[in-house]
């Protein structure tokens, strides 16, 4: 049987001058620090992203028109809606869809709240805060905010309690705010066809169905 042996010091060199001994109780160790690297997608994944979504666009041209119509006759506001996402390298970008709530709906959900049939348990008080709520000066716990900033989990949190808006999850059957094309484009997964824009943008990339 023929076995092929290689010297460990051609595999050690790429990753020695990372090396940073240590003293683990009475056993040294070496733990090896290694730079990440930003993803790079692929030439061939793009130029297969940028095709097929850029085909898909303009061959869905006349149902963006219609449903465009549609949302447009039905309520007043803007046609399209739009939250933070953090893609690839941590890179915060607007994730588009088709808008199928009504324009007021952020002000309706406070009168909804005894209609909410998710269960659960009460937010304690909280006052609200305009500093990092962690207790140490970094803090280990971030989001973005729904206008794309990056904040304190625990800070989020206690304004979300202080301001009444601490029920993130609403069910409610026949739901007021989504107006009837918003059912019907949330139904059919219509609303999400949007994206095409950020697959063509590079924000997102095709992976599959949904």
């Amino acid at each position: 049987m023929e076995t092929t042996l290689t010297s460990s010091s051609r595999l050690l060199t790429p990753i020695q001058s990372h090396w940073r001994p240590s003293v683990n109780g009475i056993r040294p160790v070496v733990p090896v620090a290694v730079p990440v690297r930003p993803f790079v997608m692929p030439l061939g994944k793009r130029l297969f992203d940028v095709l097929v979504a850029g085909t898909l666009l303009v061959l869905l041209l006349p149902l963006f028109a219609v449903v465009s119509l549609f949302i447009w006759l039905e309520s007043s506001g803007p046609i399209f809606y739009y939250s933070y996402r953090v893609g690839t390298n941590y890179r915060v970008f607007r994730f588009w869809k088709f808008r199928s709530m009504r324009p007021d709906a952020d002000k309706l959900l406070a009168t909804m709240q005894g209609q909410n049939q998710y269960q659960a348990a009460a937010p304690a008080e909280a006052a609200l805060v305009n500093a990092c709520a962690c207790a140490s000066h970094t803090c280990q716990a971030q989001l973005i905010d729904k206008q794309g900033q990056v904040v304190c989990e625990a800070q989020l949190r206690q304004q979300k309690q202080a301001s009444g808006d601490a029920g993130t999850f609403i069910k409610i059957v026949n739901d007021p705010r989504v107006t009837r094309i918003g059912t019907f484009i949330r139904n059919t997964s219509i609303d999400e066809l949007p994206q095409l824009f950020n697959v063509l943008r590079g924000d997102m990339s095709l992976v599959g169905n949904r």
